[in-house]
C-alpha cells in the first residue's frame, strides 16, 4: 500500500477472510496486478470534475501540486501503452455521477453478482 505520509511504498498486509476487497486508486488496475483482479472498474470524470474533488477533499493549498504534477502524471499513465486501464476494464463507469451507474455498481455489489457472475480477469 502506498503511504501519502512517508511518499513510499509500506509493507503488506493480510485482509483476512474478506468476501470482497476493493482496491482503489489510480494505478489499481495496473497491468502488474490484473491476474489477481475479478473486476475492474474505471471511473472516468473529466479534470475539471477531478480537480474540483481534489481542492474539496485536500483544500486549496494543494490546487497547484494537483494541476503540476498530479493531474499531468495521472494523464501520461492511463494513455500509456502499458497500462491501459480503462481498456481492460470491465466497466466503464461516468464519474460525474449524471447517470445510474453507480446505481448499477451498488446493485451488483449488494446482489453479490461481483463473486457470483463476474469473473474475467481470473
Amino acid at each position: 500500500m502506498y503511504n501519502w505520509v512517508t511518499n513510499k511504498l509500506d509493507d503488506w498486509e493480510k485482509t483476512g477472510d474478506a468476501k470482497f476487497i476493493i482496491l482503489e486508486g489510480v494505478t489499481s488496475g495496473r497491468l502488474e496486478l490484473r491476474e489477481f483482479l475479478n473486476f475492474i472498474i474505471f471511473i472516468e470524470s473529466p479534470s475539471e470534475t477531478n480537480l474540483k474533488r481534489g481542492i474539496e477533499r485536500d483544500g486549496i493549498g494543494i490546487k497547484d501540486i494537483w494541476l503540476k504534477d498530479w493531474m499531468p502524471r495521472e494523464l501520461k499513465y492511463f494513455n500509456s501503452e502499458i497500462h491501459l486501464t480503462k481498456a481492460a476494464s470491465d466497466l466503464v463507469v461516468d464519474g460525474t455521477y449524471e447517470n445510474s451507474d453507480m446505481d448499477c455498481i451498488k446493485t451488483m455489489y449488494e446482489s453479490n453478482t461481483f463473486s457470483q457472475n463476474i469473473s474475467l480477469h481470473t
